[in-house]
């Protein structure tokens, strides 16, 4: 999604899923194949993270946004569930307490993106949205076929789902209250993100930019199986799934800034830096990290995460993820 606040870290946590994260060196993973930093952007010099648990339990998490001292957290009725498990939608204060819950027995949640007056998030029946004080919730996007979205002011953009209407994606904006205009169509959508002019649309095999004013899409990289895709600055940043690569696209040259990451997804990007998870989230598995590109260097955050870790969140001095059904956070 667009540039979503980033968030990595290590710490203890509970059980044996908790001493897989904990705090320790962050040597080089992998030696960036371009080791110029990002493009120069405003870079925010971060406070100081007390890394720990923020709030035990919030179950499996289907997506986080970090917002001023608050965690907006998705969840799922259980880790890695049946497709129609239930879940809720969380407000955490970040200095502890306990959370709030702004919506209950959400259908197939994924995603959350937060303004200044709402979250919103994906389930069944389209993009869902509530006041951030709580209240009845909205159907913004009446759609049981959105794939992904991102929020600009007052439009909010979202990508449909190829394989459940069998019909090309769609790229649609509306504003919150508004019918919606179609910008382009693509084979299988599945990753979008937002800079002040364009949509970037990623599809299996292309990333595509669309100005936001309306044009013709225009492919500007391709791969092998793209995963994700976030903006920094005037550069897009994409992962390669199956090739373990991060890339960024700047001033119209691809280049590959990471290799050897496994199964790269989940960017975030921000303050000059970009985040992505490693590893799978299958059932059984902990083999899930997350990894930061920083000055050209690729440093591990965590490992050991588990199968409840699907996004990350960050803010100006913390990375927060989902580790054992716990909220953590951990020094970005």
């Amino acid at each position: 999604m667009a540039r979503a606040a980033t968030f990595l870290a290590l710490l203890p946590l509970v059980a044996c899923a908790r001493e897989a994260s904990a705090p320790r060196s962050t040597a080089s993973i992998a030696t960036s194949v371009d080791s110029g930093a990002p493009a120069a952007t405003t870079v925010v010099v971060p406070a100081t993270c007390a890394p720990g648990v923020v709030h035990d339990p919030v179950g499996a998490s289907a997506g986080v946004a970090i917002d001023g001292d608050t965690a907006f957290v998705l969840t799922n009725s259980v880790d890695f569930g049946p497709s129609d498990a239930l879940g809720d939608v969380l407000a955490v204060p970040l200095a502890g307490g306990a959370p709030r819950v702004l919506a209950r027995g959400q259908k197939n949640t994924r995603g959350i993106a937060v303004d200044a007056r709402q979250v919103v998030w994906i389930a069944d029946g389209g993009l869902v949205s509530v006041a951030r004080a709580g209240g009845p919730t909205r159907v913004v996007v009446p759609s049981d076929h959105v794939a992904r979205f991102a929020m600009a002011g007052a439009n909010v953009l979202w990508i449909s789902n190829a394989h459940t209407t069998r019909e090309p994606s769609a790229l649609r904006r509306a504003t919150l209250a508004g019918a919606p205009a179609t910008l382009a169509t693509f084979d299988d959508a599945i990753d979008l993100a937002l800079d002040a002019t364009s949509a970037y649309v990623l599809t299996r095999t292309e990333l595509s930019v669309v100005p936001l004013a309306g044009g013709s899409p225009r492919t500007i990289a391709r791969g092998r199986n793209l995963s994700s895709v976030a903006t920094l600055g005037a550069d897009v940043f994409f992962a390669d799934r199956d090739a373990g690569t991060i890339s960024r696209v700047s001033g119209g040259t691809t280049r590959v800034v990471s290799s050897a990451q496994e199964e790269p997804r989940a960017l975030v990007a921000r303050d000059g830096r970009v985040w992505w998870l490693v590893g799978s989230a299958g059932w059984e598995r902990s083999a899930v990290g997350v990894r930061t590109l920083d000055a050209g260097a690729v440093r591990e955050i965590a490992n050991g995460l588990g199968m409840s870790s699907f996004s990350l969140g960050v803010d100006s001095a913390c990375v927060y993820y989902v580790a054992g059904n716990a909220l953590v956070r951990a020094p970005r």
